[in-house]
């Protein structure tokens, strides 16, 4: 049988990455899976990038709360975002990440490749990409 302990939900507080929260709500459900949330922030870092990220973090709670779904906030970390949900991923033992398939620097993603798509290639657990 199909075992789904441990989500990882990584957001940049998008429409996307919330609609992919949203999502995972009904896996943990289904499942009675454990979710985490991740924010990866890019460097270089400026002034305010920490509360930025943990502004994120609770806005992405606020949907889990909504469904009912207790989550995790991880600390923000900072890094390669796809580079660095790919290993905590596999550091945690993750089964399953639910990512947005967009964020919120789309052209940059469109020129350097989606984040959500590397994630898909490089991660050892499987992804489940939200539109």
């Amino acid at each position: 049988m199909l075992s789904i302990r441990k989500i990882l939900v990584p957001t940049d507080g998008s429409t996307h990455a919330l609609k992919a929260a949203a999502f995972a709500t009904e896996i943990a459900k289904n499942f009675d899976s454990q979710i985490h949330i991740l924010n990866v922030m890019m460097p270089p870092l400026r002034l305010g990038d920490k509360e930025t990220s943990w502004d994120i973090l609770n806005k992405t709670k606020e949907v889990l709360d909504k469904a009912g779904v207790k989550a995790i906030i991880k600390d923000p970390v900072s890094g390669n975002p796809a580079a660095t949900i790919c290993n905590i991923s596999e550091k945690e033992k993750f089964d399953m990440i639910v990512i947005g398939s967009r964020g919120l620097s789309d052209l940059k993603s469109f020129f350097l490749g989606g984040i959500s798509d590397k994630v898909s290639h490089h991660a050892v657990c499987p992804v489940l990409i939200v539109r």
